[in-house]
């Protein structure tokens, strides 16, 4: 961190990720693109406000280190943030489902006995709630939505690959083990139109 800022403008660290669409084909370059592109059109001069955000086609959404999830206007490049840690903490990734909300892994929530888990968030308000903790989780990295809306979370001390009931909050094992090690993302393949 450069010794230079004030304390009222923290150096944030962002994670991005947008895909691209090509002929059907996910564009890997197209991934690369948009995160060098948030990464250089991003700034956040201080302050974690949230403040209400409604998500459009294109928009780009990113959390950092210190939990607060943005989105991100790709053609101007202003940011809004969404929420800040508050149940949820310690975010890792962001997936949207199909009404729009935003799922997120967590290392840390606040309740219970519970250090790891799912939550959502409305983008609308901030407010977050939690889909589940605990269980299989105890370092849910990846998240993806799969076909049928379920919730899949890549776990890095389970090795392994959970579903999540996003209504219930209930967990399957998918696969562990194997040559699975320290996963730390995931993605659901969409199949082909015809």
């Amino acid at each position: 961190m450069p010794s230079d800022l004030p304390p009222s403008q923290p150096t944030r660290t962002a994670y991005a990720i947008t895909v691209t669409r090509r002929r059907g084909n996910t564009s890997l370059a197209g991934v690369l693109l948009a995160v060098l592109a948030a990464t250089l059109v991003w700034s956040h001069p201080g302050g974690n406000e949230a403040t209400a955000a409604t998500l459009k086609s294109g928009d780009i959404l990113v959390t950092d280190r210190q939990s607060t999830i943005y989105k991100i206007d790709p053609a101007t490049g202003t940011s809004t943030v969404i929420t800040t840690a508050g149940v949820l903490d310690s975010l890792f990734d962001l997936a949207i489902d199909a009404t729009g909300q935003i799922l997120v892994t967590s290392f840390f929530v606040r309740v219970a006995d519970f250090p790891a888990g799912v939550g959502r968030v409305d983008p609308e308000t901030g407010a977050q709630t939690i889909v589940t903790t605990g269980g299989l989780l105890s370092a849910p990295l990846g998240i993806a939505i799969d076909a049928e809306g379920q919730i899949l979370v890549a776990d890095s001390n389970l090795g392994g690959v959970v579903r999540v009931d996003p209504a219930t909050g209930a967990q399957t094992l998918v696969t562990t083990g194997g040559v699975l090690g320290s996963l730390s993302g995931i993605i659901v393949v969409p199949k082909k139109k015809k």
